[in-house]
């Protein structure tokens, strides 16, 4: 009997509580609703960060652990994969062997390799960024990776948010050219180079050559 009415008074209070703040059903799109938010390799502050999100930017969110967001990482994300496993050629690595293959969280200005973020079947190919030490090799995010975002850092699907971001430079167009003194002669760049530039003898100070080239410039200046 105490039993049953416990049951019902309980399910009155859960009537009671509004449905607020209710997770979406996943995966969905959502837009991020602060600027230079932290993305992190788990579900916490304690975890280390592995990039930025800008306000506006679109992100596909896959799950919710403890109040964050996992979600798939954004294009400018890497992770990271041991030389020892990869057979690389070129841009492309294969994973060598026949067990799987640790792919790990890429830190964003520090040196932490502890998260893994999936494991790749042997076989499996990457595209490889960059070399990262004498251990790692850098690579774009493979599919079934991710990172974590504070999920109050996101806006409710389909709200507006605006990109706050200043528009990129016009990288198609050249300025135009800056009109020199008639004092200051400009060196004509040469239009051949020689096949092999020999070494720098040993004899060369290149801090008196400097300070040379320097009273040369501010007496070519002052005439």
């Amino acid at each position: 009997m105490k039993a049953a009415a416990l049951v019902s008074v309980l399910a009155l209070v859960a009537l009671s509580i509004p449905a607020l703040g209710q997770v979406p059903t996943t995966p969905y799109d959502t837009k991020v609703k602060a600027d230079d938010v932290n993305t992190r390799s788990g579900p916490g502050d304690y975890w280390y960060v592995t990039g930025k999100l800008h306000k506006g930017q679109t992100v596909k969110v896959l799950g919710h652990q403890f109040g964050w967001a996992e979600i798939v990482p954004p294009a400018d994300h890497s992770s990271l994969v041991r030389i020892a496993d990869v057979d690389a050629r070129g841009n492309v690595g294969t994973v060598k062997g026949d067990r799987p293959v640790a792919v790990r969280a890429c830190a964003f200005g520090e040196k932490r390799v502890n998260r893994i973020q999936m494991y790749l079947a042997p076989a499996a190919q990457v595209t490889i960024l960059r070399v990262i030490g004498t251990a790692y090799y850098q690579i774009a995010s493979p599919q079934g990776a991710t990172v974590f975002v504070d999920a109050r850092m996101l806006a409710e699907p389909g709200t507006t948010v605006t990109d706050v971001r200043p528009p990129r430079p016009d990288v198609t167009t050249r300025p135009e050219a800056t009109t020199l003194p008639d004092n200051i002669t400009v060196m004509p760049r040469p239009t051949t180079w020689p096949d092999t530039i020999g070494a720098v003898p040993p004899t060369f100070d290149l801090r008196s050559r400097m300070i040379e080239d320097v009273k040369l410039i501010n007496a070519q200046v002052s005439k």
